[in-house]
């Protein structure tokens, strides 16, 4: 909030989609329609191409960086807001099958257990049981951005609730990191 409050970082590169204001899109006569649709069309150049591609993150707040691009190249984005739910996946997953070309998800999320287990397996497994045959790319964060990172335990996310919350929560308590660490 500061870095946007202080214009370091720009307003819109930022999203709360949790709090968007609901509309329907309406106008004020036949016309106004017409002018609308002419100047939002736009064929689907993905149509003749031999894979799909859509974009999926664990956090909704990347939509204001990546947004641009998206709209530029067509590329549709999903946040799963952690874990995805089945609904969504299986729904994913339905529309993928109706579809005979290739579909690649690029994936952007944490290097943590949530965010790896998320696009290694969770993921990748739901989709495959669902009948989707998708090949998940992380793009970010992937092992070569944390060549330039500092120095991070992930036990230090599990000691920060006790930190906040006190010694009895369950806060943190990742049961996936025993596997993270291993990979």
């Amino acid at each position: 909030m500061y870095a946007r409050e202080q214009g370091i970082v720009p307003w819109d590169w930022i999203v709360d989609e949790a709090r968007e204001e609901e509309r329907l899109l309406v106008w004020d006569d036949v016309e106004e329609c017409v002018e609308y649709t002419q100047a939002t069309y736009r064929r689907d150049y993905w149509l003749q191409q031999p894979i799909r591609v859509g974009v999926w993150s664990e956090k909704g707040t990347v939509r204001g960086t990546l947004g641009p691009v998206l709209d530029a190249y067509q590329v549709s984005f999903l946040v799963t807001h952690g874990h995805n739910s089945g609904t969504e996946t299986h729904k994913a997953a339905m529309r993928e099958q109706g579809d005979r070309r290739k579909w690649v998800g690029l994936y952007v999320g944490d290097w943590d257990p949530s965010g790896m287990d998320m696009s290694e397996r969770d993921l990748p497994n739901r989709l495959t049981r669902y009948g989707s045959n998708v090949e998940i790319v992380r793009l970010g964060i992937v092992e070569a951005d944390l060549q330039t990172l500092p120095t991070f335990d992930s036990r230090d996310k599990e000691a920060e609730p006790e930190r906040k919350y006190g010694p009895d929560t369950k806060k943190g308590k990742d049961t996936r990191r025993p596997w993270f660490e291993a990979r």
